[in-house]
C-alpha cells in the first residue's frame, strides 16, 4: 500500500486490526537502508501515536463510565485485539531497524527497549496478554460499580474518605468496614480472577524463558540498571529504617488519641482533635486553586495547567460507574495529558492532583522530541516527576498564593504531607515484596489458597 497515514486518532476509534495492520505491512516490506530509515522512523512512531491515542481515548471513555457498554467493547477491542497485535508487529519492526545496525547517540536507550523487547518476545504470549486485560477490564467493571448506603445516601467508596478523617471513632470505624463490605461481598470472584492473572502472568514469563513473572516484569518495563536483587535490598533498607520509624509515628499517633491500641480507622484522623481540613468546595474550586498553585511553581506550568482545564483534560470527582484509582494518560498525537482520579474532598486529592499533574507536565515537555520512544522516561524514573511536584507544589498550599490552607491549616497539611511519604515507603516496599513472594515463592499452586 502507499503510506499515507489516516489524519488524526479518531479515523483509527473504530479500527480493527485488519485496519490497523496494513500500515504495519507497508513498513515491514519498504524496503530501508542508512539513507531513508530517518523518514521510516518517522512514519512509524507517527503510525504509533495515532493508534496509541486511539487506544487511549478508548481506555478513557471505559474508565470514567464503566457501567456502558459500548465503551467496554471499544476499549476491549484496542486491548485485547490491536494493541497486543501492534505490540508483535513492533517487534517485527525493531528488527529491521536493529539489522541495519542504525544507530545515534540520542536513541541508544530507545533501541536498547527495542533489544529487550525482541528478545523477551514470544508468538503464544499475544493471546495471552490480550486475555490478561480482559480479566483487567473485567476488575475495573467491578470495582467501578461498587456502591454503599450511608444514612439512606448512596455513596461511592470514595466519598467515604472524609468519614475516616471524623472524629467521632464509631463513625471512623463504621466507615472503614463500609468501604470494605463490597470487596467482601465479591470476594470469590475478584479472588477467582487474581488467581487466573497470577496463572497467566507465569505462563507468560514461562514461554519466554524465565523462571518466574517477576523477572520477566523487570525485562519487559525495561529496567537496565538495577536487578530484583537490588530492589530486596531496598525492601531491607526500608524494614531496618523506615519501618521503625513508621512505627514510631504510629505510637505518637495512638498516645495522643489517647488509645489501647491503634487501628486502621485511626490513621487519617487528626491526632489533636482538629477538624478535618477541607480543601476545596467543589471541583471547579479544585481546578482553580490547583493552577493558582502550579502558577507559583512556574509559569509555565500554570499555562499548562490551564490549558488541561480549557480542554476538558481533567476528570477529578467521583461517581457511581468510574472505574477506581487515579492515572495520567499521555495523548502522544495530541501532546496532551488527561487526569483522571476519584476526589472526595481531602488533602489526599490535593496531592494526587500534584503528583498526576507532574506526570502531566512531563507529557508537555517531552512531546517536542521526534520520536514517540524517546518521550518515556522508563519506569526507573517515571515517578520522578510526579513525586516531586508534591513536594515543589506543596510550598505554595496557602491561600497567600491562591492555594487552599490558612497558614495553621498549611502546616498541618505539610507535616502530614510528609508522614505520608514516610508510610508510603514503606507501603510501596510491602506491596513490591508481597508481588515478589507471590511470584517468586509459588511454584504453580494456587496464590489465594
Amino acid at each position: 500500500m502507499t503510506f499515507s497515514l489516516p489524519e488524526t486518532p479518531g479515523d483509527f476509534a473504530q479500527a480493527t486490526w485488519a485496519q490497523v495492520a496494513p500500515y504495519y505491512d507497508a513498513l515491514a516490506t519498504r524496503p530501508l537502508d542508512v539513507n531513508n530509515v530517518e523518514a521510516w522512523l518517522k512514519d512509524w512512531s507517527r503510525l504509533e501515536e495515532l493508534v496509541t491515542e486511539a487506544a487511549a481515548r478508548a481506555m478513557i471513555a471505559y474508565t470514567v463510565n464503566t457501567d456502558d457498554r459500548e465503551r467496554e467493547a471499544d476499549h476491549l477491542r484496542f486491548s485485547t485485539e490491536v494493541l497486543p497485535r501492534m505490540d508483535e508487529e513492533s517487534v517485527r519492526l525493531a528488527r529491521r531497524l536493529l539489522e541495519l545496525k542504525y544507530t545515534r547517540v540520542d536513541l541508544l536507550t530507545m533501541l536498547e527497549r527495542f533489544r529487550t523487547q525482541i528478545a523477551i518476545f514470544r508468538e503464544q504470549n499475544v493471546a495471552l496478554f490480550a486475555e490478561l486485560e480482559e480479566l483487567g477490564a473485567r476488575y475495573q467493571k467491578i470495582t467501578g460499580g461498587m456502591m454503599v448506603e450511608w444514612d439512606g445516601r448512596p455513596l461511592t467508596l470514595p466519598q467515604l474518605a472524609p468519614l475516616l478523617r471524623d472524629a467521632d471513632r464509631d463513625v471512623r470505624e463504621r466507615a472503614f468496614r463500609l468501604a470494605a463490605s463490597p470487596y467482601l461481598d465479591r470476594e470469590p470472584e475478584l479472588a477467582e480472577l487474581f488467581t487466573r492473572m497470577y496463572h497467566l502472568r507465569q505462563q507468560v514469563a514461562h514461554n519466554s524463558g524465565f523462571s518466574n513473572f517477576r523477572d520477566f516484569a523487570f525485562r519487559s518495563k525495561f529496567r537496565f540498571d538495577y536487578t530484583p536483587a537490588d530492589v530486596e535490598r531496598f525492601h531491607e533498607a526500608v524494614e531496618w529504617v523506615v519501618a521503625p520509624a513508621v512505627e514510631r509515628l504510629r505510637e505518637r499517633r495512638r498516645t495522643r488519641l489517647h488509645l489501647d491500641s491503634l487501628r486502621p480507622w485511626d490513621t487519617q484522623v487528626d491526632p489533636f482533635g482538629q477538624p478535618a481540613l477541607v480543601p476545596f468546595a467543589d471541583v471547579e474550586d479544585f481546578k482553580q486553586k490547583t493552577q493558582r498553585v502550579m502558577q507559583r511553581v512556574d509559569p509555565v506550568l500554570g499555562r499548562q495547567f490551564g490549558v488541561m482545564i480549557d480542554e476538558g483534560l481533567l476528570d477529578l470527582d467521583t461517581r457511581k460507574g468510574k472505574a477506581p484509582g487515579g492515572y495520567c494518560e499521555t495523548l502522544h498525537f495530541s501532546g496532551r495529558p488527561y487526569i483522571f482520579m476519584n476526589a472526595a474532598g481531602t488533602l489526599d486529592d490535593v496531592m494526587t492532583l500534584f503528583h498526576e499533574a507532574g506526570h502531566g507536565f512531563h507529557a508537555f515537555a517531552a512531546h517536542p522530541l521526534e520520536l514517540l520512544w524517546q518521550r518515556h522516561p522508563g519506569m526507573e524514573a517515571a515517578e520522578l516527576a510526579s513525586m516531586s511536584m508534591e513536594l515543589l507544589a506543596s510550598r505554595y498550599i496557602e491561600l497567600e498564593h491562591g492555594g487552599f490552607f490558612t497558614p495553621e491549616q498549611a502546616a498541618r497539611a505539610k507535616v502530614e504531607h510528609l508522614e505520608d511519604v514516610l508510610v508510603s515507603l514503606a507501603h510501596i516496599a510491602s506491596v513490591d515484596a508481597f508481588q515478589t513472594w507471590v511470584y517468586t515463592s509459588g511454584k504453580g499452586e494456587d496464590p489465594v489458597a
